[in-house]
């Protein structure tokens, strides 16, 4: 079904429902009785209401899956996070070269997904991309992977911002192991994982240099707790 359409139809279940309820509530008793019929009339309402309310919010869902346009977050709370990081292959831009993330147990991981469309992970490329250039000679390893079409990710690298990170590219993110999956609920996102292969934070919207610094300065300092 066409969005618009959708929208439309669902406003119109909103705006029938609101009406429903004021007619049964207004005072007229020569026209409405009150009673049972009168708070049945109330709940038939509220359903047509909250039935509105769903499927427009499902309608929005389904929509910004179809066009690639997640939510864009610009800053959200950090999760603390201590389980394996599962692994998964991309390619690799810079080589077109497929990669493992498990190929980069031994350093510290910034994995970072992001897209061209959104305004907060344009935002904090540049952070990426000199927190990379400080600190890969003591270990980080700094991945921005987008689910955009190759050609377009290498356009924007050469005429908007340079991308001097590992830069990488997925073509199904629907089958990205969890969390990593949560990517597809909004971007930027973030995972920040240690020498181990273990996650230490998951992070949803956009974070400044000193903010992903913070992050992975103690874990570049801390030795490997298992060969």
């Amino acid at each position: 079904m066409n969005p618009s359409l959708t929208y439309a139809f669902a406003a119109l279940m909103v705006v029938v429902g609101v009406v429903f309820i004021y007619l049964i509530v207004r005072p007229n008793p020569r026209r409405l009785p009150r009673g049972v019929v009168q708070w049945a009339g109330v709940a038939l309402s509220v359903l047509l209401i909250g039935l509105g309310g769903a499927l427009a919010v499902l309608t929005f869902q389904v929509d910004a899956r179809q066009s690639g346009r997640l939510p864009t977050v610009v800053a959200s709370g950090d999760e603390v996070s201590q389980e394996p990081a599962p692994n998964f292959r991309f390619v690799n831009l810079a080589s077109d070269a497929e990669e493992e993330l498990a190929a980069y147990r031994g350093r510290v991981v910034l994995l970072n997904f992001w897209a061209t469309w959104c305004p907060p992970c344009l935002g904090e490329l540049p952070d990426l991309n000199r927190l990379y250039e400080d600190y890969a000679a003591d270990g980080l390893a700094v991945i921005t992977i987008s689910d955009e079409d190759p050609a377009t990710i290498r356009d924007f690298a050469e005429e908007e911002i340079p991308l001097r990170t590992i830069n990488g590219y997925i073509d199904a993110p629907e089958r990205l192991p969890a969390p990593f999956d949560q990517m597809q609920t909004g971007r930027p996102m973030s995972y920040v994982i240690d020498r181990d292969g273990i996650i230490r934070r998951i992070v949803l919207g956009q974070r400044d240099y000193a903010a992903f610094e913070a992050m992975v300065r103690p874990l570049l300092a801390a030795e490997p707790a298992r060969p």
